[in-house]
Order: structure tokens, then sequence, then C-alpha cells
């Protein structure tokens, strides 16, 4: 990971003044304060859902979106499936791609972080 950047776990990110969320693992410039942090400045949002998957795949979902998080991804933890979010405006997400376990999953933000859910 590049050292400009911050791994946020469980970080709380005010996406507006009285909108906050925690994301399991969040990627964010290092010159921002975790206070700071603000949808846009976010590279990367990851939600590991077991019993949460519909909550993260609409809600949540639909707010990362609305308040520009630049990229989100959802991980099914039952199925080991990734559900990949880019594209965010206040309308929703312009795609979201189902990944498998054995697909190299990779941050448009940070090309060279890659992984699969299979190694994990």
């Amino acid at each position: 990971m590049p050292p400009s950047l911050i791994v946020g776990i469980e970080t709380s990110i005010f996406l507006s003044s009285n909108t906050f969320v925690e994301p399991d693992i969040s990627l964010y410039p290092e010159r921002l304060r975790s206070q700071e942090v603000r949808g846009p400045d976010v590279l990367l949002a990851i939600e590991v859902a077991a019993s949460s998957l519909a909550y993260d795949l609409d809600l949540k979902a639909k707010l990362y979106a609305r308040h520009g998080v630049q990229e989100y991804w959802v991980v099914d933890a039952n199925e080991r499936v990734t559900f990949v979010h880019q594209g965010p405006s206040e309308a929703g997400w312009a795609s979201v791609t189902r990944k498998g376990p054995e697909e190299t999953l990779s941050c448009a933000a940070v090309p060279e972080f890659k992984f699969r859910v299979a190694d994990a």
C-alpha cells in the first residue's frame, strides 16, 4: 500500500454533519486525520457482511454513493462473493459487479492493491 494512504479498520467516517458510517475497512489519504475524512476522501470502503448483507447492499450502498465514496465493496462472508460498486452519484452506483472468490479484486484508485477472497 502506498505510504500516502491509510487503511482504516472500523474508522468512523462522517458522510455529513449528522450521518456517519463505520466500514469494516476504509482507504483514505494519510494527510487526513480520521475525523476529517468525508465521503469523497474515501478511495475504498469495504463491508464484510454475514447477517447484514441486504442492509449493506441497499441502504448503506445508497449512502456511500450519495456522499461520493469512490468505490464500495460488500463481501458476502457466507457465499465468499464480493459486490464491487463503482461510479458513485446522487442516484446510486454506475456499476455493480459480482466477483466470485477466485476472481481478483482490485481498487481503481490503487491498482496495485489486488487480492482474491479465496486466498483470505
